[in-house]
């Protein structure tokens, strides 16, 4: 049996591979990896340790850089508008949660926007889709909708449709995201979608090219068994919809392996939160309207 000395040797290995800081920020982090290790056998320790060296860990100060790339592709694309529509991708029946898409529209809707704007094109920043009826929008304006993460391209596909019905009419839709899966991505490219994302990736497990046929297959297999111990429900099995992500920005997204970001009550540690712990939300935020002027 491995001893606490290995988990603290192990998880400080992989900080260092993946250059991870160490200290007080990252110290829940730090202690939950070691708490999923201790909660694993010998093969699901060195699985995990493995497919970890492939995990994207973002903090907010990041996330910066990465939306303005692909906003200033976007802008690129849409340079011949007359305005553009700048909204969260959000549906409808989540305007009033703390969704982390509000978070990088309004980090990308104060000075980012109206200075990555073409030179002809106005600039109308809109906290939610809906609001786009009220700007009678025409043929010669666009949107830009942005989030974190595309996950499965569900919520893109909906939100792109609310939109044209808010709007109207077909009206270009460019979605900017910082992170995006490659099947997802590359699903909404082909339907027509324009998705623009800083960094795709791609299942941790199954489409991971530095594993072959005989280990992906053993992983599945050590990953499977882990799932079933923490009482994972079928629907977060590999991630939702099976998409076997590796990543946490400000918050883990649920399309993440549950081994991150699911509270075990089995722990040898008592009740250890996982690395990325995902507390379940207790209602909704209601978030006060605020009046956004048109950029110019």
């Amino acid at each position: 049996m491995a001893t606490s000395l290995e988990f603290l040797e192990s998880v400080g290995d992989l900080f260092r591979h993946n250059q991870w800081s160490t200290g007080k920020d990252t110290q829940q982090a730090f202690n939950g990896f070691c708490n999923i290790l201790m909660d694993a056998t010998a093969k699901q320790r060195e699985m995990l340790l493995d497919i970890s060296k492939d995990f994207q860990w973002v903090p907010s100060t990041h996330f910066h850089q990465a939306i303005r790339r692909s906003l200033e592709t976007a802008m690129t694309r849409l340079a011949s508008k007359e305005r553009i529509f700048l909204m969260p991708l959000l549906r409808q029946e989540h305007y009033l949660q703390c969704k982390s898409c509000k978070f990088i529209f309004y980090l990308v809707a104060g000075p980012m926007f109206p200075e990555l704007l073409p030179e002809t094109a106005a600039g109308v920043a809109l906290d939610t889709p809906l609001n786009i009826t009220s700007q009678s929008p025409n043929i010669n304006d666009a949107v830009i909708a942005v989030d974190d993460f595309i996950g499965t391209g569900s919520t893109c596909d909906d939100v792109v449709e609310e939109i044209r019905a808010f709007a109207g009419f077909p009206i270009q839709v460019e979605v900017c995201a910082m992170f995006g899966m490659e099947l997802a991505v590359l699903s909404l490219q082909r339907s027509g979608q324009a998705v623009i994302v800083d960094k795709i990736l791609r299942k941790g497990i199954s489409e991971n090219q530095r594993l072959n046929r005989k280990l992906i297959a053993t992983y599945t297999i050590l990953m499977t068994e882990i799932e079933s111990r923490l009482k994972v429900p079928n629907k977060y099995r590999f991630g939702s919809q099976k998409s076997e992500a590796l990543l946490s920005l400000d918050r883990a997204p649920n399309n993440t392996f549950p081994v991150y970001w699911r509270q075990s009550h089995t722990r040898f540690s008592g009740a250890g939160s996982p690395p990325f712990y995902r507390p379940r939300r207790v209602g909704n935020t209601l978030l006060v309207p605020a009046k956004i002027p048109r950029l110019t």
